[in-house]
């Protein structure tokens, strides 16, 4: 568990990212457009933050794109991961 890594990371005085993580589809990208994929995200990051880890979300602009830029060079974020994982409490 990403608490177990922590405890050995203090045990050991290592700082540890938790990185690249996130939930990429090939395929049908609307699956990754569900609460329980955004609360996936939020709980990586805030159990890392409670760890004292920091983390680091994947982004491939594809499989598991978080930014998209659609025909007018204006950026978004897709299926609004990003602002629902970085939300406080």
């Amino acid at each position: 568990s990403m608490r177990a890594v922590a405890e050995h990371g203090r045990m050991l005085q290592v700082p540890i990212n938790y990185g690249e993580f996130g939930v990429g589809r090939d395929g049908n990208q609307s699956e990754r457009d569900t609460d329980l994929v955004r609360e996936y995200y939020r709980t990586v990051v805030q159990t890392a933050l409670a760890e004292g880890m920091s983390s680091t979300v994947w982004d491939d602009r594809g499989w598991f794109g978080l930014v998209e830029q659609d025909g007018t060079n204006t950026f978004r974020f897709k299926f609004d991961i990003v602002p629902y994982m970085l939300a406080e409490d």
